[in-house]
């Protein structure tokens, strides 16, 4: 079976952007457990970690577009 170029570069899109948003949650997470002890540090990862979160979502909605899972009437 043969697989394009296309369908590689979508599911790899889709991986990073599941990394991505897995990356984000656990900055978020550790900075909020930072926030007890260092509040510099604490606000620069959770600033990071929304970052992340906002680029991996936009990724996986450009993915769910390319890939026809998403669908526009009209």
């Amino acid at each position: 079976m043969k697989v394009d170029k296309y369908n590689k570069s979508l599911f790899w899109q889709k991986v990073f952007s599941n990394i991505n948003k897995s990356l984000g949650s656990s900055l978020i997470i550790i900075g909020i457990v930072l926030l007890f002890f260092n509040l510099i540090i604490a606000i620069i990862l959770i600033g990071i970690g929304i970052f992340l979160l906002i680029k991996g979502g936009q990724q996986q909605l450009d993915y769910k577009r390319k890939s026809g899972y998403i669908i526009h009437n009209g």
